[in-house]
């Protein structure tokens, strides 16, 4: 999947009931699912359809799995600061370089703590 794409979508609420979250994924505050569309993380073992329990933190620590706004697009990658000031955000596909950008310019959604695949 091209990295231009946006690769999660957000749950519809008429199916959140649906979605079983086992208690120990969740953290401190607030939590909260996405549905991953795409094939871009099978690297990370999360499938096209799988659900992405996140916490709400928006301080990520280095080399965690986050989920970041970057323009009109929302990515799943791991995070690392540099001493620069910039972000670099690396996608779990090789074949896709990471992304390195100020960090005024990445929003930090949340932190990914687990995953959720129905069959």
């Amino acid at each position: 999947m091209p990295h231009t794409r946006t690769p999660l979508a957000p749950v519809d609420p008429g199916q959140a009931s649906a979605i079983q979250v086992p208690e120990d994924m969740l953290r401190a505050g607030s939590n909260y699912v996405l549905r991953v569309t795409g094939a871009s993380l099978e690297d990370e073992q999360i499938r096209d359809g799988d659900y992405v329990i996140l916490n709400a933190r928006t301080t990520p620590e280095r080399g965690e799995m986050v989920v970041a706004s970057v323009g009109d697009r929302t990515l799943v990658r791991q995070f690392y600061s540099q001493a620069d000031g910039r972000v670099q955000l690396r996608p779990s596909d090789r074949a896709l370089p990471p992304m390195i950008l100020p960090a005024d310019q990445v929003r930090i959604e949340g932190i990914v703590v687990g995953i959720v695949r129905k069959y």
